[in-house]
């Protein structure tokens, strides 16, 4: 039987001697070589795996994986923009005519992104087919009846690959930073992606999709996710990684469809680097190292503007000693 990267990758794995008790290298390490979203990503990571000469560069290795990929990704909602209370333009007005205009716009402007998103998808989560509340209120002030089985929830536009990972300013740390996460990114996916999220294409219509603020929640901590299902285009199983929330269903079958002609649905690949990385995070048990670490960085953040002094740097070197 002929030995491939990956299964060379799983070896060497299998070999990993833990650093102490805590130590998850081997399984986050092992759970993003067989969950990576496309076959050039899993080659990407077994050469990566391989690649490594003893077991301290392993746990360098999933180090990067864990702050350069999962922490961002679950960390994503905190620049999300908030929800849209006043939908200022019906999905009348986003025609043909000015759609490739609006575009353009969103991309710069987060009121028209959210704007555009809601009326793709019908001003509803596209999760679980709750109403936007505001245009449930429009609709009845205008003696519009809503029918009683339909669930009426606050919506946001919420970005699938999070907005938190473009950078936030043009100083040289920022791009620096930046420039390192999409590569992550990238080797991880297996797919160019710099072009279609760099800068302000981050809020590109395909990278947004409308949730109930109890969805955007669970979908930005990787708690519930969409899997592709093969064979039929845009459509997508959801899927769990608990009992919550009650109101989103695991198993249902989801396919999304546009209410207004000509605009983009949900990019199947950020849909499928999203499920990826939460799949890593349960098959790896990383969900509360994560969370440990984002809770760190939020009380070094507020400490630090707070006059204290500790560096959100300094806290986010020493950060590698958690798994350990």
């Amino acid at each position: 039987m002929t030995s491939t990267p990956e299964s060379i990758a799983e070896t060497r794995l299998q070999n990993y001697q833990q650093l102490s008790g805590k130590d998850k290298t081997a399984d986050l390490l092992r759970a993003l070589l067989r969950c990576a979203p496309s076959p050039k990503g899993r080659g990407n990571v077994a050469v990566e795996i391989n690649a490594c000469v003893d077991d301290y560069q392993l746990n360098l290795l999933s180090q990067r994986y864990l702050h350069g990929l999962l922490v961002p990704v679950r960390a994503q909602g905190g620049r999300t923009p908030s929800i849209s209370r006043h939908p200022s333009r019906p999905s009348a007005e986003i025609n043909a005519a000015n759609l490739v205009y609006l575009i353009d716009l969103a991309k710069r402007d987060q009121q028209t992104l959210k704007d555009m998103a809601h009326a793709r998808d019908n001003y509803r989560c596209v999760l679980s087919g709750f109403l936007d509340n505001d245009v449930a209120l429009d609709m009845t002030r205008k003696g519009v009846a809503i029918p009683q089985a339909q669930r009426v929830l606050p919506t946001t536009a919420a970005h699938i690959i999070p907005f938190s990972i473009a950078p936030n300013s043009d100083r040289p740390a920022e791009l620096e930073k930046a420039s390192v996460l999409y590569e992550i990114l990238e080797r991880f996916s297996g797919w160019k992606l710099l072009d279609q999220l760099n800068g302000e294409n981050i809020n590109r219509i395909e990278n947004v999709i409308t949730l109930s603020i109890v969805a955007h929640h669970y979908f930005g901590k990787l708690e519930v996710w969409l899997e592709a299902v093969e064979g039929l285009e845009n459509t997508y199983i959801l899927r769990k990684g608990s009992a919550y929330p009650d109101d989103l269903i695991a198993g249902t079958v989801i396919t999304f469809t546009t209410a207004t002609p000509g605009m983009a649905l949900p990019s199947p690949q950020f849909l499928a680097i999203h499920a990826a990385c939460a799949k890593v995070c349960h098959m790896c048990g990383m969900a509360e190292v994560i969370d440990k670490i984002l809770r760190d960085l939020e009380m070094v953040k507020v400490l630090s503007e707070d006059g204290s002094g500790l560096s959100f740097a300094a806290l986010h070197n020493s950060l590698a000693v958690l798994v350990h």
